[in-house]
């Protein structure tokens, strides 16, 4: 009997990938010995587990979001399907897969999940598969390959959205802080002015303390939402971020093209939102005793108002002083300084509506902006809870949002032509 010997040749991907687990056995093999450190968490195969059997891993697939253990990845590459999947060993191996799971789940076609967008069709603005393009979109005229034009995503986008979040709750701390010392600065006040009035403030001084309060918790809770809202579009950054970096190290060029987009929406939304909180000026609680309180019901006004009603009273009661002097009525500088805020307990006018002056400064002002195509022609007016200035253009068709110094915080265009607000 001939017994023969036939040689059998290696292809090098295999050995060099054997060696690669070898030398993953062997540095496992070390750190199981190792006394003094604790053992690191043990992940296991994933493709075991619908054996029932648990094998520890060796390595994790970027495509399939899976562990595999040594015999599974064997498989993994000589798989045809499989062969080109990205194996990551050893240290490489990530203690979080949520970032490559919606990496993968993110850069599927919506109609073909099971397949990942190649191409976007400009006519339908829809992101496509290979099927969609042969089946659905085989006549439309502009398709971009996306294995041929890839955008690239700067991480600064993230960054600045994370800079205005760090900025904004840093204000919103200093203004709970503030609230809380403003809180009980207009309690002294209104006990000390309790103490001039015995007799007759008792009752309204109780009313003025539990105002305060009840400004001091409205307010506080409404800081608090604002604080958790911006917290959640943290957290989401924090989410996106980690997905960018897995996308910059291991997505392909179809996937950074993907993603671009995506990370575009998501920074429109999460700055429109991150303005409107910027835009909304910050709120702070005064107190304004009357002097003839006994004549009044209330030993004062508790306002919620902005930073900058309170340097334009400032600069009202220098204008009044001078006024004073050369023998004008005080109202002539309060004329054009009503303030837009939220008002608590203020006494209503004595002076007969049509008795009453205004209008005395006027000052002018344009609304028009970069985008308008004409004129504007404003028919509408109306000032929001928080101090700003809503108008309604009818040439341009848009709504207009400025501030109370006119500067422009949003506009909005319209299908129609407004008429009113």
């Amino acid at each position: 009997m001939l017994n023969f010997v036939v040689p059998v040749k290696k292809m090098d991907s295999q050995i060099n990938f054997v060696d690669d687990n070898v030398k993953c056995m062997d540095i496992h093999a070390q750190q199981s010995t190792a006394v003094l450190k604790d053992p690191p968490s043990i992940r296991h195969c994933d493709a075991c587990k619908y054996d029932d059997t648990l094998e520890e891993a060796m390595c994790f697939c970027v495509h399939c979001t899976e562990f595999l253990c040594l015999s599974c990845s064997r498989d993994h590459r000589k798989n045809i399907n499989t062969r080109n999947h990205s194996l990551l060993k050893n240290d490489e191996m990530p203690e979080d897969t949520a970032p490559f799971k919606r990496l993968q789940n993110l850069t599927k076609c919506e109609v073909h999940p099971e397949n990942d967008v190649s191409h976007k069709c400009v006519s339908h603005n829809a992101m496509i598969c290979l099927v969609c393009l042969s089946n659905m979109h085989r006549k439309c005229e502009e398709i971009i390959d996306y294995a041929v034009d890839t955008e690239i995503i700067d991480t600064q986008e993230l960054g600045d959205i994370e800079e205005k979040i760090d900025h904004l709750k840093k204000r919103n701390e200093e203004l709970s802080i503030n609230l809380e010392s403003e809180r009980m600065e207009i309690e002294k006040e209104a006990k000390s002015v309790n103490l001039q009035i015995k007799n007759h403030i008792d009752i309204v001084t109780e009313n003025v303390l539990l105002k305060v309060n009840e400004i001091a918790v409205a307010e506080g809770d409404n800081n608090k939402e604002s604080l958790a809202e911006i917290s959640i579009i943290q957290a989401n950054i924090r989410q996106d971020r980690a997905l960018l970096d897995v996308l910059n190290m291991y997505g392909t060029k179809s996937q950074h093209a993907v993603m671009a987009n995506y990370f575009k929406i998501r920074k429109r939304e999460a700055m429109t939102t991150l303005d409107r909180f910027e835009s909304t000026s910050p709120k702070r609680m005064i107190f304004k005793h009357h002097k003839q309180v006994l004549e009044t019901q209330t030993i004062g006004e508790v306002l919620l108002t902005s930073e900058a009603y309170l340097e334009e009273q400032l600069v009202c009661s220098d204008e009044l002083a001078d006024s004073e002097e050369a023998g004008m009525k005080s109202s002539d500088c309060r004329a054009d300084q009503i303030p837009l805020t939220l008002v608590f307990g203020m006494p209503k006018s004595e002076t007969p509506f049509i008795n009453r002056e205004v209008g005395r400064h006027i000052h002018m002002h344009s609304v028009k902006t970069q985008s308008d195509k004409s004129t504007p022609c404003i028919t509408g007016i109306q000032a929001t809870p928080s101090g700003n200035i809503l108008l309604a253009d009818r040439e341009n068709s848009k709504l207009k949002l400025f501030t109370r110094t006119f500067v422009l915080l949003d506009e909005m265009e319209l299908n129609a032509k407004p008429i009113d607000i």
